[in-house]
């Protein structure tokens, strides 16, 4: 080949691939879809939540013009537990599509969706209202088929955030005294801790108990005053129906003051009843016991710190002070 022919093919090759590489550094690269929704509103503007879970349902609904939200029941309205509920409508607001599997759905019961297992209707103040089913979890595991009422397309969401609609109906946030339960961060692993020491205090007299590190067993601690250790009395089987259990996450019956500026007209200042727990996280709580209601059915409570105040259980509170007036120490043990 002739060698001036060879070296033209060269310079030519060397200018062709410097054009292409110019063209592919200094391309705009194409815009990426960004995730469809299955909706999209003002979360403040919502007014009502309600979620059904394989046939049961649970509403939630915020009254015109305030910010607090409560769970509807036959017999009246609950306040919800705002540690628990603060995150819900925002995640209501704008749940996010993973995929768009199809533009039209042949056969819903292949997808779980006909019936669906899980059924989540919002309304916003407007009025309008939107209602997505959601299906069977995707193969993967990762998500769900889901479908958005008016629509005829196939779609994936979250399996996470099928989780937290579902958890709306089969545990309700409830108001409570205290939170024992630990969430991660994606708010849906959630693991009870369980309470390892606690001490009960009524009318000036307390009894302290703690958990064997075993788990096995509970004691009752009897500071022993100068000695280097306290004296720890073994409780009998018999005698523990896991009396602990009372002090985990509590309930509330109602909610009577969100912000209470006079404890002592409700028997709380200074409190007849005062509970201070550990639990295996180290998280403490205090709460405080007071009256009884005018029905002698509740009786007032209020935590530590928090400006609610709330009823209780009667029933709950007395066998909560049971544990001073009558403890369960073992036979020829204790006063």
């Amino acid at each position: 080949m002739n060698i001036r022919l060879t070296i033209l093919l060269v310079i030519v090759l060397i200018l062709f691939g410097g054009t292409l590489a110019g063209v592919y550094l200094t391309r705009t690269p194409e815009p990426k879809q960004e995730q469809a929704w299955l909706w999209r509103v003002d979360d403040n503007s919502l007014e009502n939540i309600t979620v059904t879970f394989e046939g049961d349902t649970v509403e939630y609904q915020k009254k015109p013009g305030g910010i607090r939200w409560f769970i509807v029941e036959e017999d009246g309205e609950r306040q919800v537990y705002q540690d628990k509920w603060s995150g819900t409508p925002l995640l209501l607001g704008g749940p996010r599509v993973n995929r768009t599997l199809s533009d039209e759905i042949e056969n819903a019961a292949q997808y779980g969706l006909d019936p669906p297992i899980t059924v989540v209707q919002i309304t916003e103040r407007t009025g309008r209202t939107y209602e997505a089913h959601l299906g069977i979890i995707t193969p993967d595991g990762e998500n769900q088929y889901a479908r958005l009422v008016g629509s005829p397309k196939l779609f994936t969401v979250p399996q996470i955030w099928a989780r937290v609609v579902n958890r709306l109906v089969f545990q309700p946030p409830y108001p409570r005294l205290y939170d024992t339960d630990i969430q991660d961060r994606e708010l849906l692993n959630v693991g009870k801790q369980n309470v390892i020491y606690f001490e009960v205090t009524v009318d000036g007299e307390t009894v302290i108990y703690g958990e064997d590190v075993s788990g096995e067993f509970w004691y009752i601690i009897e500071p022993v005053e100068g000695g280097p250790e306290d004296n720890e009395i073994p409780i009998p089987a018999e005698l523990w129906n896991e009396e602990d259990v009372l002090l985990e996450n509590p309930n509330v019956i109602d909610t009577v003051a969100e912000d209470l500026d006079n404890p002592g007209e409700y028997g709380l200042d200074p409190a007849r009843t005062v509970v201070w727990l550990a639990t295996e996280a180290d998280q403490t709580h205090e709460f405080y016991l007071g009256d009884h209601t005018p029905d002698g059915e509740r009786r007032y409570a209020i935590t530590s710190g928090e400006p609610e105040l709330f009823t209780v259980p009667s029933a709950w509170a007395a066998a909560i002070e049971k544990l001073v007036t009558d403890p369960p120490y073992p036979p020829g043990e204790g006063s």
